[in-house]
């Protein structure tokens, strides 16, 4: 807090003409201010009227330093505050000629401009707040790498991205990757991605073009919307599911589905073309369909047994 505004709050307090002028302002102007408080250190959400105007920072009321993008905000339907931040906003339209009357507080140096963060920026929510790190949103921003162990991070529920950068929440801790990355070298083709210790993993990848189920490595079952799938920001596996999968691939053109099932423990068998090659695309049965142990290709089909169901993918 400055000096002069220390004096001019100390000033409303005891009625001197510092608190007479500051009424005097907000008499003429009462449609242009909104007071804004945290909660418990929550985030609070102040309706406001910002549309076509700007808003300053007009009175800082807290100890707790009130910083743009990080303790507060704008919008489309008004002011955030967070991280114990009590103030007052100052809304004016854009300057054009004549300036909007100023406040009586004495005016800060504008801030030094920081280029916004390309590259790997590593967000993270300690104690499961919600906490902000500055990113050039102009660029793709996917999740590279999450290093929280107990907390998930899922794209528009615990991470996301605002006007101004990357926001994580309920502790989520991770690595985002903002820009695409230069690749020099052939386009990758495959990739590994593990669920330890049943939490979920996502695995950065380009999926435009589709994503599929090359070979699973673990003894639980992988099953394509429960325990894994893909989206914007790449492949992602949980409860325990580790495979390898097969990127930027239609999965409705690699070949043709076969769905084989042990029922009751029962062995099955279902006729293959010859020379044809098998891998579990979608297992169906709470059994993990593990290849050597309860599947198999034999000269007169795949056998299935001991409660393997699954839809396989034949090429």
């Amino acid at each position: 807090m400055s000096f002069a505004l220390a004096i001019a709050l100390a000033s409303a307090a005891t009625g001197s003409p510092a608190a007479v002028e500051w009424r005097s302002w907000f008499k003429r102007h009462p449609d242009d201010v909104v007071a804004c408080d945290t909660k418990k250190d929550e985030r609070v959400h102040c309706k406001a009227d910002v549309a076509s105007k700007d808003v300053t920072l007009l009175r800082q009321r807290s100890k707790t330093e009130c910083v743009r993008g990080r303790d507060w905000d704008v919008d489309a339907n008004g002011i955030w505050v967070d991280h114990g931040c009590r103030a007052d906003f100052k809304l004016a339209a854009p300057t054009e000629g004549k300036a909007t009357p100023a406040a009586p507080v004495a005016a800060k140096s504008s801030p030094a401009v920081v280029p916004a963060r390309r590259g790997v920026v590593i967000c993270e929510s300690w104690q499961s707040r919600w906490a902000h790190c500055d990113a050039d949103v102009s660029q793709t921003i996917r999740l590279a790498r999450q290093r929280s162990n107990d907390a998930q991070c899922i794209r528009s529920q615990t991470w996301g991205v605002d006007t101004t950068g990357i926001w994580v929440a309920s502790g989520c801790k991770a690595e985002f990757q903002v820009g695409e990355v230069v690749n020099s070298g052939r386009p990758v083709r495959t990739i590994r991605c593990e669920s330890n210790n049943g939490g979920r993993e996502t695995c950065a990848v380009d999926t435009g073009r589709g994503v599929v189920l090359t070979k699973q490595l673990s003894n639980l079952g992988c099953t394509r919307g429960k325990t894994w799938d893909y989206d914007e920001d790449g492949v992602w596996v949980s409860r325990g599911c580790r495979a390898i999968f097969t990127i930027d691939v239609d999965p409705a053109k690699t070949g043709q589905a076969l769905r084989c099932e042990s029922n009751h423990g029962k062995e099955a068998i279902c006729p293959l073309p010859a020379g044809a090659r098998v891998r579990v695309q979608e297992q169906r049965s709470n059994t993990p369909c593990i290849e050597g142990k309860n599947w198999d290709i034999r000269s007169d089909g795949l056998h299935v047994n001991h409660g393997c169901r699954a839809d396989f993918h034949v090429l």
